[in-house]
């Protein structure tokens, strides 16, 4: 998970990554105080019940998704840290 962390700031889209709290996932939530809460195309939260759970906390930040970005070949962490785990292999191999 570090790793990938690492990787996911790297990126220049990317303003702030953390890791989750494996014990209470919105500990991080209350710490940074978003205003808005983004879900990727590809994670698996109910929205409504996510805003219920942040107004239950006190927690006034907007959750919005977004879809699936088709701009690249490369729209996952795992393809991207494929690819560079590719072309590591290829220079080292020429």
């Amino acid at each position: 998970e570090e790793q990938r962390l690492m990787m996911i700031r790297s990126l220049k889209c990317v303003d702030h990554a953390i890791l989750g709290d494996q014990e209470d996932m919105f500990r991080p939530i209350r710490e940074i105080d978003p205003d808005i809460i983004t879900l990727g195309f590809n994670q698996y939260f109910d929205e409504e019940k996510l805003r219920t759970q942040l107004a239950e906390r006190g927690i006034r930040a907007e959750v919005v998704r977004i879809g699936a970005y088709t701009g690249s070949q490369f729209t996952s962490s795992t393809q991207i840290i494929e690819e560079a785990v590719r072309r590591r292999g290829k220079d080292e191999h020429a």
